[in-house]
């Protein structure tokens, strides 16, 4: 069985499809994601489409959190930048002696007000990290519980699991079609699937 994860794909969204086999066999099989395949025609041209792989899934959002990681420190260094900077204080006035006008400058330091600014950023940037750590574990256990992996499947039992496919081509118009390939127990089941532009 194979069915879409969405029914609307926004821009060019990489496609998802929810993979179920059954082994209907009296032997053990074994479901491997190599064995998933998907290919496009494209002006009467056959190409390959990518199915990533749990693992390669894995090391996207390992990169996704290091970039956002990276981007968190670059922000708590400006922010404790700022803060420190925070206990200069500028004042400015006029002075009237003798009936002559002037005005005057004055810079201080108030080491308190710079040690709480330096707490507040350092809470932001601790709270930054949290929140990248925290839709990191999230994202990585979304990936482990529903990207189809390697399998073996017993007689009479189901898995299933869901595949993530690179954007087909643009087509113009024309609906961009593609066919999944799952093979399994020796079989080969092909699905046809066409994506219709809004």
């Amino acid at each position: 069985m194979l069915r879409p994860n969405t029914r609307l794909l926004k821009g060019n969204a990489r496609p998802a499809f929810t993979v179920a086999v059954r082994n209907s066999g009296s032997k053990p099989e074994t479901l491997l994601e190599t064995g998933i395949t998907a290919r496009q025609t494209v002006e009467g041209k056959q190409t390959a489409l990518r199915v990533f792989h749990y693992q390669e899934l894995v090391q996207e959002e390992q990169t996704r959190q290091t970039v956002q990681a990276i981007g968190a420190v670059l922000s708590g260094t400006a922010r404790a930048m700022n803060a420190a900077n925070a206990g200069y204080v500028n004042t400015t006035g006029s002075v009237n002696m003798n009936g002559s006008y002037g005005t005057y400058t004055a810079t201080t330091y108030d080491p308190l007000r710079a040690q709480i600014a330096q707490d507040v950023a350092s809470a932001q940037t601790r709270e930054d990290f949290a929140a990248i750590q925290a839709q990191g574990e999230q994202n990585l256990a979304a990936l482990e519980h529903t990207i189809l992996k390697d399998n073996t499947v017993m007689p009479g039992e189901w898995i299933g699991g869901t595949i993530v496919l690179e954007p087909p081509a643009y087509s113009g118009s024309a609906p961009k079609s593609y066919v999944i390939t799952v093979d399994f127990g020796g079989e080969q089941h092909e699905f046809q699937v066409a994506q219709v532009t809004n």
